[in-house]
């Protein structure tokens, strides 16, 4: 009985799937009873032109430099935020972006209180930490409150402490887009 009721609701299924075009599922009444039956659609993530896809997320580093202060709203005009590393791996895509002997500004701050670094979105923030030796150091009168991954200085890939009023590049990071496929 088990298996006709199975044979049964995939003969619906066969039936009913090749007139919805719609997500969710598809709904068949017979008389006795009412069956729900799930309705797979395909679809594929993919990056706008000029970012680069890892993970579920698209990255991309601007052309220009900016103070850390205006780095997210960079971000935010190309539809993303600021990027911050969450792990090793990431951190390593991350750095193939930034051109060679370059730095480029990470969401990463002390901002707050001096030597609590608080590492991506508010709402979500990472305890992964990618420092250089001796970093962070908060050089300088008035300090260095602001991170960036470094391609130019001391063992390169790592991260920096600097003055947030310093200029660099951006690392930007945005969702993927999902384009469903009929």
């Amino acid at each position: 009985m088990m298996a006709l009721s199975v044979l049964t609701a995939l003969a619906i299924f066969q039936s009913l799937s090749h007139s919805s075009s719609q997500g969710g599922s598809l709904i068949s009444t017979n008389p006795s009873k009412t069956v729900q039956i799930p309705v797979c659609r395909t679809f594929v993530s993919t990056c706008p032109e000029s970012w680069h896809p890892w993970g579920d997320s698209c990255y991309r580093v601007t052309e220009s430099k900016f103070p850390w202060p205006s780095a997210n709203n960079e971000c935010i005009k190309m539809r993303g935020v600021m990027a911050a590393p969450s792990s090793l791996e990431e951190n390593h895509f991350m750095v193939t972006l930034i051109p060679e002997e370059m730095n480029a500004w990470i969401d990463c701050n002390d901002l707050k209180k001096e030597g609590e670094w608080e590492c991506g979105e508010e709402s979500h923030r990472y305890s992964f930490r990618n420092w250089d030796n001796g970093q962070p150091n908060n050089l300088g009168e008035g300090g260095q409150q602001c991170a960036f991954l470094s391609r130019f200085y001391g063992s390169k890939n790592q991260w920096h402490d600097a003055p947030c009023e310093e200029e660099a590049l951006i690392v930007c990071k945005l969702q993927k887009s999902r384009i469903y496929l009929q």
